[in-house]
This record gives C-alpha cells, structure tokens and sequence, in this order.
C-alpha cells in the first residue's frame, strides 16, 4: 500500500524547491513544489521519509553523518522558499537580528554536512549558526509528526494564531508601533530627569567650591607671591649649598691652596649674589 508524508507551509509562505544531494539513497535529486497542495506518495522504501528528513535538517533540524550517502564525502540541502506574500513580522525580525538580505522575496536555506560530522548552514549565502537556523526555519514549516517542528505545540505561535484568525495583524502592528513610541518617550525623559539630576550635583559642587575659595580669603598679590615663594623652596637645597660655600670660605681665612686671596673674595662675592639673587 502507497503511503505518504504530510508537510505544510505557512500559507503566507511557499517552498518552492527542495534540492538534495548524497543524502541516504539519493545521490540527487530536485523537488519542485506549485501552489496549493502537494503530495509525495509512492511505496514503502521508495524514499518520502528521506525527502522529509532533509528538509527537516535544512530548516535547522538534527544531521549526523549516518545521513550521508555511502562513499561520498560530501551531503548539501537546499530549501527554496518564495516570501512574496509573506506578513510575518517575527520572521522579518529573526532575519533582520541575523543580518540576512532578502533578494526578490526569496529565502534560500541551505545546510551541508561531512563525512567527519561537521555541518555548516546558510541562509541567502550567509553563514549562519544551527541555532538560528532553526529559529528561521520554525517560521516557515511544519512537519506533522515530528514535534520538533510542530508550531501549534509551541505556546509562542499561538499569540500569532489567534491575531491572524480575528484578522488582527495590522492593529497588533499598530499598538506595537505606540508601544515602541512610549518606551522611546520614557527612555527621553529619563535622561531629562539623570540631567536635571547631574545639573543639581554640578551646581552642589560649584557652590561648595565655591565657598571654599571665599573662606581661603584670597589677596590680588597672592598668587605671585606663592609663585615665588615656591620657587624659593624648590631651591632650598641649592640655596643651603651655597651658603655654606660662601660661609666656609670666608671662616677658614685663607682661600684653599692654589687660589689667592683675591680669588677666593670673588668666588664668595658671586655666592652672595646668586643667593642675594
């Protein structure tokens, strides 16, 4: 007896194409999918729970290399979506967050696997973690049987079920564009209110400041009078040098041996002047 594997798209969003090289019993094989419903039958072995496999893994799904096609090296899926009737906000939302380009309102998905295990995923071209991949591809199949992929058993979709059946996606549209406009509305006024804050803190201190400089009593003169008063300390060793030359010439009488007398009058002369200076 034909049996046969049901899968579904979300009805604003189409998979247009299923390419799948080297996976189990396939070597390759290309899918074409047309408006509507379409069925995959055929006998038991004759490969359905392969195509439905593949898709499952470009749309984020578990891959081993137990799914790789013997003597190949090499497994690749690619998944074909057409969003041109699309209106879910929360796809947008992943694929803008993930930096996706979307070219002519077509999504490509595509997933790779080695012989050593290692997979790497796309989507459009851009290299993108599992993860996000099957956050992608959440949005746009459901494979009935596999809970995994199965939206209506996620609570997080079911928001969005009910806003689609009342036909309500372009007021939640809406009320969400008000609710982005006040948390901007608030964010501003919270940094009036850190302003109006860090104002006051500024005029605290200013008048603490201030206060200060009118108890240090400050004079006209002042500051040039510290300036060489500081220049006068900074120079104190020098200044304690020179003196002691100038006073130990002048005590032992005579001028050290080698220098005369007059000599060592003009030495203690331009000590006395360089401190006198």
């Amino acid at each position: 007896m034909p049996d046969y594997s049901p899968l579904t798209t979300g009805t604003a969003t189409m998979l247009v194409e299923l390419n799948i090289q080297n996976i189990a019993i396939i070597e390759r094989l290309r899918v074409a999918f047309e408006p509507g419903m379409n069925a995959l039958t055929g006998e038991t072995g004759a490969g359905k729970s392969i195509i439905i496999d593949s898709l499952g893994a470009v749309i984020g799904g578990r891959i081993g290399a137990e799914l790789l096609r013997t003597g190949a090296d090499r497994a690749r899926v690619e998944a074909v979506f057409d969003l041109s009737n699309s209106h879910d906000a929360a796809l947008v939302a992943l694929l803008d967050e993930a930096g996706i380009e979307r070219e002519d309102d077509t999504l490509i998905l595509t997933r790779e696997l080695s012989a050593s295990g290692r997979n790497t995923a796309r989507v459009n071209g851009q290299a993108v973690t599992a993860s996000t991949l099957g956050r992608i591809g959440e949005r746009l199949v459901d494979i009935h049987g596999q809970t995994a992929h199965l939206s209506l058993l996620r609570s997080g979709t079911h928001i969005d079920f009910l806003d689609a059946f009342g036909g309500l996606l372009p007021q939640r549209a809406a009320l969400g564009a008000l609710v982005a406009r006040v948390r901007e509305v608030r964010s501003q006024r919270a940094a009036l209110e850190h302003d109006d804050r860090e104002l006051a803190r500024r005029v605290d201190l200013l008048r603490f400041q201030g206060e200060e400089i009118f108890a240090a009593g400050l004079r006209p003169s002042e500051e040039e009078e510290l300036r060489a008063e500081h220049e006068r300390l900074s120079n104190a060793t020098k200044l304690q040098e020179m003196a002691d030359n100038a006073f130990r010439l002048l005590r032992q009488g005579t001028p050290p041996k080698g220098v005369s007398l007059l000599d060592g009058l003009r030495e203690v002369a331009r000590t006395l002047s360089e401190l006198a200076r």
